[in-house]
């Protein structure tokens, strides 16, 4: 499996996943999150049985991609856990803002990140791509 980069069309901050190695018929559960940029570089390794659920990480991705014309409120993904939340807004003229939230909960040192992203609804087909290149099964 190879590793998802995606890059924020304002700044140099850069969102990648990493999903762990799986037999060839199975999807990830587990992967390492990382965000870098603007003195940034901050990775937590997350679970992620939420594909079991039909909930997926390209599936977030690839409804932006299909709703390029914008939607209403919040699109949300989160981890099963929650220590990994991705939260897209869109002004529906093609700008989305992702916010980023990384929350390492276990001691004996918890850490929280909140980062934003910004995409242009042109950079989607290449994200999913990306994904649907890197992954296994559903993830």
């Amino acid at each position: 499996m190879g590793q998802i980069k995606v890059e924020s069309a304002k700044g140099d901050l850069v969102l990648i996943i990493e999903p762990e190695e799986t037999p060839d018929d199975q999807p990830a559960s587990y992967y390492n999150v990382s965000i870098m940029g603007s003195g940034l570089n901050a990775t937590i390794t997350v679970y992620d049985g939420m594909w079991l659920l039909g909930v997926t990480l390209w599936g977030f991705f690839e409804f932006m991609n299909l709703h390029k014309e914008g939607w209403s409120g919040e699109h949300i993904r989160r981890s099963m856990e929650e220590d990994f939340i991705l939260v897209a807004t869109t002004d529906k003229l093609g700008k989305i803002e992702v916010r980023i939230i990384l929350d390492k909960i276990t001691l004996p040192t918890p850490w929280k990140l909140e980062a934003t992203i910004y995409l242009y609804a042109s950079q989607l087909p290449e994200i999913v791509s990306q994904i649907r290149r890197s992954c296994k099964g559903d993830w």
